[in-house]
């Protein structure tokens, strides 16, 4: 499962990737939370 995880961060969703490890950034998106 690690090897899939790595594979995502590299291929182009690494932006949902990056949202679900960076929290801070989902906040920034959804202020209303």
């Amino acid at each position: 499962m690690e090897g899939k995880r790595k594979r995502r961060t590299a291929g182009p969703p690494a932006k949902p990737c990056m949202a679900l490890r960076r929290p801070r950034r989902i906040h920034v998106l959804r202020p209303g939370e």
